[in-house]
């Protein structure tokens, strides 16, 4: 049986902003072969989950941004698990220390969370827009949880 994820930090008032979706499953299925994962699937497509957060830890404000697919934990184990394929952080030491202490593959970058109307998420990588994300309308059809 797998242990709970036992966390080094745990961090109070963030904000979050998740985007759920599909990729395409052949691709994915290669891609994870190697490591013996397998991609989730949905409706013959595989599932992706994007997650931005901005928070502050130890004084230090920051943002980041993760892309996963998710993954089969096994035969009828019905709990959630994903595989991350490349994360960003707007601090550059967090982002350094993810890599090196716990061999994440968290990169510097510029960072944009929006929680509040526009609902959205942005990426900058060496002064280019390599992703964005924003919610267009009333801010309705949002879920939101605290």
């Amino acid at each position: 049986m797998n242990e709970p994820v036992k966390y080094v930090a745990s961090l109070k008032h963030v904000r979050e902003v998740s985007l759920v979706g599909t990729a395409d499953l052949e691709y994915w299925r290669g891609k994870l072969a190697g490591m013996r994962l397998k991609p989730a699937e949905m409706e013959g497509r595989a599932q992706v989950l994007i997650i931005g957060a901005e928070g502050k830890f130890k004084g230090v404000r920051f943002a980041e941004l993760s892309f996963s697919v998710v993954v089969e934990r096994g035969e009828g184990d019905g709990r959630d698990a994903s595989y991350l394929v490349r994360a960003f952080n707007s601090c550059r030491f967090f982002a350094w220390c993810e890599r090196v202490f716990f061999a994440t593959p968290y990169y510097p970058a510029d960072v944009g969370i929006s929680a509040a109307g526009p609902v959205g998420m942005r990426l900058v990588v060496k002064g280019e827009v390599v992703f964005a994300a924003e919610m267009k309308g009333s801010g309705s059809e949002a879920s939101r949880q605290g």
